[in-house]
């Protein structure tokens, strides 16, 4: 998948069919979901990383390449019976702790599972749920559920996840679309069908550039997407820029309305990037940059296969990427904030929150929700008798120990079960390997 991924709040999910932390689905983008899965829109709303029921995460694990040792797997037994009270797990060590040591890596309580991101773990998916546990909408097949035994999954664990992929939360984010004016730069119209999305001018953001020093206001000025048609996502962002060493977004004339406008393609990943330090002051036009590179400081990039809400975004040279890497650059935003408002400053050093370094964002990588790792049947849906409601997904993700080293460990962790032998809940079974250096 692209290499285009971000920070982390504990450890982050691309699944399908289900809102995250942070991604409440509402009305109209479940209305939009049912469309979209009935055929309206070829957009697959799946995860970036194919579910697959029993292959690895990787579709094209080529012959000679490094994968963990299956006689490395370690099995690890955690007791969350008490939600109240948290267990640590070191990786390295195989230890779990009943009270915070110096060094842990992964952290339990009840069904919650995160990183200590404090010490920059992070985590990204590696491969989803076997596709017969549960289905492309998320939707489990209880009958496979229960038969389910974890041998047959084992072999999950066992790639090179040369394409880790993390769900994208970025510093300009805002509601998935929906039918009312939101924080978003995009919104939901429903007065036709198949419905459209459109752009939302009433909000913008305050974007510091990747070198610190330069700033632009931007909102969206011109969005057009037809569920039913065959063209490409079309938008525009107008742009006042405040260059190096102005005094003011006004101090350059030729810096104002900057239109960075132009159309991804409907079926396929697509991105354009722009340069806050190059552009054309004649046409008002902005200063492209390769996507590839560093030298670009705002990004739109559409991943069709993605989940609503991360299916378009606007990304910054600033934060993480979806491998958990830092970029290079120091772009941050404030905002959403009300256009009316940002349009009225003088300068960006005029916008609430400038200077405080709480009020910038970057882009960044979500936590992995409970049912994430686990997915839980209402005991009415259940045969008269069944006594266990609760059953792993066998997802695999993959933990970078510190994502600021290139060579610290990852490891491929799994989780397998839920209930011990005597069917006491609460008591989680996980098996994890480290990777070898080339499967990283």
């Amino acid at each position: 998948m692209g290499k285009d991924r971000m920070d982390n709040s504990h450890i982050d999910t691309v699944h399908s069919g289900r809102a995250r932390e942070g991604t409440t689905l509402p009305l109209a983008s479940h209305l939009l979901w049912a469309l979209l899965s009935a055929g309206s829109l070829m957009i697959l709303l799946s995860g970036c990383i194919e579910s697959s029921g029993g292959g690895g995460g990787s579709s094209d694990s080529g012959a000679g390449e490094a994968l963990p040792d299956r006689d490395a797997i370690q099995t690890v037994v955690i007791d969350v019976t008490d939600p109240e009270q948290t267990r640590y797990l070191n990786l390295a060590t195989g230890t779990v702790a009943e009270s915070e040591p110096e060094q842990w890596h992964l952290a339990f309580s009840g069904r919650q599972i995160r990183t200590d991101t404090a010490q920059e773990v992070h985590g990204f998916l590696g491969t989803d749920a076997p596709s017969e546990l549960l289905d492309s909408d998320g939707a489990p097949n209880l009958e496979a559920l229960r038969n389910a035994a974890a041998d047959d999954y084992i072999d999950l664990l066992i790639d090179s996840f040369a394409e880790i992929d993390a769900a994208i939360r970025p510093a300009i984010s805002g509601d998935v679309p929906r039918d009312e004016p939101g924080d978003f730069f995009y919104q939901l119209d429903m007065s036709s069908m198949p419905p459209r999305l459109i752009h939302n001018d009433s909000v913008g953001w305050l974007i510091r550039g990747r070198n610190g020093e330069t700033y632009a206001r931007l909102r969206a000025t011109d969005i057009y997407f037809d569920m039913g048609g065959s063209e490409g996502f079309r938008y525009t962002f107008t742009m006042d820029l405040q260059p190096r060493g102005a005094g003011g977004f006004e101090s350059h004339s030729h810096a104002a309305g900057i239109e960075f406008s132009g159309e991804l393609k409907r079926h396929r990943r697509d991105q354009r990037c722009f340069n806050f330090s190059t552009y054309d002051a004649q046409e008002h036009q902005p200063g492209a940059a390769e996507c590839s590179g560093t030298a670009w400081d705002l990004k739109i990039f559409r991943d069709p296969t993605a989940r609503m809400g991360e299916d378009l975004t606007l990304l910054i040279n600033g934060g993480f990427d979806r491998n958990g890497a830092p970029r290079p650059g120091a772009a941050a935003v404030i905002g959403s904030l009300p256009w009316s408002e940002l349009a009225s400053k003088h300068s960006a050093e005029e916008v609430p929150g400038y200077p405080d370094p709480d009020a910038w964002l970057q882009d960044r990588v979500e936590s992995i929700a409970a049912d994430d790792w686990f997915v839980e049947i209402s005991s009415e849906d259940l045969p008269s008798g069944e006594a266990r409601t609760i059953w792993p997904t066998y997802r695999v993700y993959v933990i970078d120990t510190d994502a600021l080293d290139p060579l610290a460990p990852r490891y491929a962790f799994q989780v397998i079960g839920y209930y011990d032998s005597n069917g006491t809940a609460g008591i989680i079974t996980a098996r994890y390997v480290e990777l070898p250096n080339d499967a990283r």
